[in-house]
């Protein structure tokens, strides 16, 4: 999906996000690297951007 358009809110905690759309956030960097491999096809770790984070928004809006 495109995240162009996409305005992350503030107050926005992706750890909250991850655990809400089902990953297990005990490991934070952990669940980061699971979920980029799984959504993004991005194996590069557990590392925290702008992209990954309003994707996660996206897919935790979806959730709710």
């Amino acid at each position: 999906d495109d995240t162009t358009g996409v305005q992350i809110p503030d107050n926005f905690d992706y750890l909250m996000g991850l655990r809400i759309i089902g990953y297990d956030i005990s490991a934070p960097a952990s669940a980061v690297a699971a979920f980029k491999r799984h959504f993004m096809k991005d194996n590069s770790g557990g590392t925290m951007n702008a992209v990954v984070r309003k994707v996660i928004y996206m897919l935790y809006r979806r959730y709710q």
